[in-house]
């Protein structure tokens, strides 16, 4: 079955009411027997049979409709199926915030966002904002085929309300939030644009009935300014990372895995915006294959709108991955959708983009892009002299790049805010060969600070050496 992104299961019935005994639904005994026969896999795969004759997708190639299932009706099969299900598999595990009482798990959840589309954003004008929602579950086409149909009242969270939502994130650094690859200036998806995304902390459930849709105060709400870094591969890698209008300093930073990887089996906990509906944890998953190299899967209980979540390491609370794509969210199968937790050992899983395909971007890496005019041609982070990468941070930062000795290959030069030293890299492409400190007249090493600052670096006297252009912002 084909992946979708950042999704789990589901199936529909409609709204007639059928006596059931201890949970399961009992039917005519001949439609008993006869579904009795089926596994849960295999009523699956019926309903999205129908599902695909009914809405002409590619799934009717792959499942073909049971005769002997033909005369009973989708609602029994879905009936059936949620049952078996319920007994094999276990159940939709997604509980609110405000129901979690592991400390732990809500300093997590204190570092998650909802993106939201600009224009449902709606300025109140005294400091607090609005999101522009509808009701979880009477949204149209969740199904995906048609004719339009909505929830089945029975759903969980039925009565919450749901953005038009994209997806969600979580905030890595000061002033920088991680998301899918997919849900930021997406060329199929306009609305993903960044200058139209707002990333917006505390969309929750406060107590059953009351959500935080009406009066978010307008200090939750951050726009992008750049793209840090991006990569959206289909089947592989998908991860962006997106600098902030401004830090965030009210909000936790939720800790990443900078190297190795996360063990084969090891439970897992999402917190996230599925369906884009307020934030919610759900626990009770497991690494089921931790074999592909940018991305591990697991069984995760997640819907649309949960690309971008954290997926978090059970037992170390660190963020092992981004959960990026997953299986199909709902099936129609009636005249209203339910949705269903994907079997722990069935479907393909939920796809998890690893931390360790972006943390270099979080660990002050320096990384040259080896152009073609405006093309980029190839790219590689600055390595030491030992091949290793490295990673340097305030108080120095690059205040120039030229070739200051002559070889023809551009070197980077360096001050120290603190010290007020200035050192030249000299480098091979990305890699550093040898390193010193700047020189007076007399060899001896120079420091300068403020009101002096580098301003520039270029060959002054045409001698083939780049120089370095001071100023004083005070004289």
């Amino acid at each position: 079955m084909p992946q979708v992104y950042r999704s789990s299961l589901a199936v529909s019935l409609n709204g007639r009411k059928p006596i059931s005994l201890s949970g399961r639904v009992l039917w005519s005994m001949s439609v008993q027997k006869k579904l009795e026969k089926y596994s849960a896999e295999e009523l699956l795969k019926e309903l999205r049979a129908r599902h695909a004759k009914k809405s002409s997708t590619a799934y009717g190639e792959a499942y073909q409709v049971d005769k002997e299932l033909e005369n009973v009706d989708s609602e029994i099969i879905a009936q059936e199926l949620r049952f078996k299900q319920k007994v094999i598999y276990g159940t939709d595990n997604r509980m609110d915030i405000f129901s979690v009482t592991d400390p732990l798990v809500l300093n997590s959840a204190d570092g998650v966002v909802a993106l939201f589309r600009s224009g449902d954003v709606v300025d109140n004008g005294n400091g607090t904002s609005t999101l522009q929602t509808q009701n979880f579950g009477t949204r149209l086409r969740l199904c995906g085929a048609p004719p339009p149909q909505t929830l089945c009242t029975t759903e969980a969270f039925f009565n919450q309300p749901s953005g038009v939502g994209l997806c969600s994130g979580f905030l890595v650094a000061s002033d920088v939030i991680a998301t899918a690859g997919h849900c930021i200036d997406n060329i199929m998806e306009p609305q993903t644009t960044l200058s139209n995304v707002r990333f917006i902390f505390g969309f929750r459930m406060l107590n059953a009935n009351n959500p935080t849709t009406f009066s978010v105060n307008n200090t939750e709400i951050y726009r992008g300014i750049s793209v840090i870094g991006k990569v959206h591969s289909e089947g592989g890698a998908d991860w962006a990372l997106v600098r902030t209008d401004r830090p965030v300093n009210n909000h936790r930073i939720l800790p990443i895995r900078f190297e190795g990887r996360i063990a084969d089996n090891q439970g897992v906990y999402v917190i996230g915006h599925p369906a884009s509906i307020p934030t919610k944890f759900a626990g009770g998953a497991n690494v089921r294959n931790n074999t592909p190299g940018s991305f591990f899967v697991a069984n995760l209980d997640t819907y649309g709108g949960n690309s971008g979540s954290p997926i978090f390491n059970v037992d170390t609370h660190i963020v092992e991955g981004i959960l990026v794509r997953g299986e199909t969210d709902f099936v129609d199968a009636g005249t209203c959708c339910v949705s269903q937790v994907c079997p722990s050992n069935g479907c393909d899983g939920e796809h998890c983009t690893r931390t360790t395909e972006f943390q270099y971007l979080l660990r002050n890496s320096e990384e040259v892009w080896f152009m073609n005019g405006q093309r980029l041609v190839n790219r590689g982070i600055v390595l030491a002299e030992d091949g290793n990468p490295i990673f340097v941070g305030l108080p120095w930062s690059i205040v120039g790049v030229g070739d200051m000795n002559g070889n023809g290959k551009a070197d980077i030069v360096w001050h120290n805010g603190q010290t007020n030293e200035t050192q030249v890299w000299f480098m091979n492409g990305q890699r550093l060969v040898n390193r010193g400190t700047v020189l007076d007249e007399d060899g001896n090493a120079i420091f300068v600070g403020l009101p002096w600052s580098i301003v520039g670096v270029g060959d002054m006297n045409g001698n083939g050496k780049a120089d370095i252009v001071w100023h004083n912002g005070q004289s």
